[in-house]
């Protein structure tokens, strides 16, 4: 992302970023990369375009693989920086679930018009989706030194958001700078919330407790704090519904004497109420013209 970022300072699309266009070498100890093949690159500055090779108009340039949906246009006319994050993205992509975001096979097989509606119309799936649909995902897992549930874990965390926000058909929705993307990956690594999703209170507080993950003596108290929050939030939003529940309960007829009375329990006290009132009312008359005894 440093050097694609470079060379957009310098006023320069790349606009053909494979993984046979990056190198990755040793230099003096530290791993060092460097982006090569610059043959199909765009100048952003109109004082550059003697210097800089231009495809004939109408022709489709650049690895249909990693080609972004403005740059499968043809006119050319709509092709910024953003076409390079596109195909960052796509590297990201084969990087995480050990397979484009596009067979290979079914864009050749498409046709060139099927070809450029795929690229430009349809949208890929996930990095996690991709790995669970493929028979192959135990060892894919295996070449990145983990396990197949603790890649998918981490894919659906974050990255999923991070990948598919450079994946974006529409140019206005993906990061807007390779920075801004280089950037997210840090947010992922350093388990900060990445502003490729949406920062839900749940999601934060989940970021905040592995950022200060505690001891193992109080991990249990973290645990059910956090609990004890994801609670009381779910708590206040259910507020509305209980709310319409109550004014609901407050239409029936039994409502009428007042809340308390629809809902208080007939205890030993109103019993009591309920057999005086009885004694007071009159004796019943028999037929002989006898009065009988009141019930005790």
């Amino acid at each position: 992302c440093s050097g694609v970022q470079h060379a957009h300072t310098k006023g320069v699309i790349h606009r053909d970023l494979t993984p046979n266009n990056i190198l990755v070498t040793t230099q003096d100890g530290p791993a060092t990369v460097k982006i090569i093949d610059f043959g199909l690159a765009r100048a952003t500055d109109h004082r550059l375009t003697e210097h800089t090779l231009f495809t004939e108009h109408g022709v489709l340039a650049g690895t249909p693989e990693y080609m972004s949906p403005e740059q499968a246009g043809l006119d050319g006319l709509d092709i910024d920086a953003r076409t390079d994050v596109y195909t960052l993205g796509v590297l990201l992509y084969e990087l995480l679930a050990g397979h484009l975001p596009f067979e290979s096979r079914s864009l050749r097989m498409a046709g060139y018009d099927g070809l450029r509606r795929i690229i430009r119309e349809q949208d890929p799936p996930r990095p996690s989706t991709k790995v669970t649909s493929h028979g192959d995902s135990e060892a894919v897992a295996r070449v990145r030194r983990t396990t197949r549930d603790v890649l998918l874990g981490r894919l659906r965390a974050d990255l999923d958001w991070v990948v598919m926000k450079c994946l974006e058909k529409d140019r206005t929705r993906r990061f807007e700078t390779t920075s801004q993307l280089a950037e997210d990956v840090m947010r992922h690594l350093e388990h900060q919330p990445v502003l490729a999703r949406a920062p839900s209170f749940t999601y934060r507080l989940r970021k905040l407790a592995v950022r200060h993950r505690p001891d193992r003596g109080s991990m249990p108290v973290g645990g059910r704090l956090v609990r004890w929050l994801g609670h009381r939030r779910a708590f206040r939003h259910d507020r509305p519904r209980r709310d319409a529940t109550r004014r609901r309960g407050d239409r029936t007829p039994g409502a009428q004497l007042g809340p308390r009375a629809a809902v208080r329990p007939a205890g030993p006290g109103r019993q009591v109420d309920a057999l005086a009132r009885q004694r007071r009312q009159p004796a019943p008359v028999d037929p002989t013209g006898q009065r009988s005894a009141p019930t005790p």
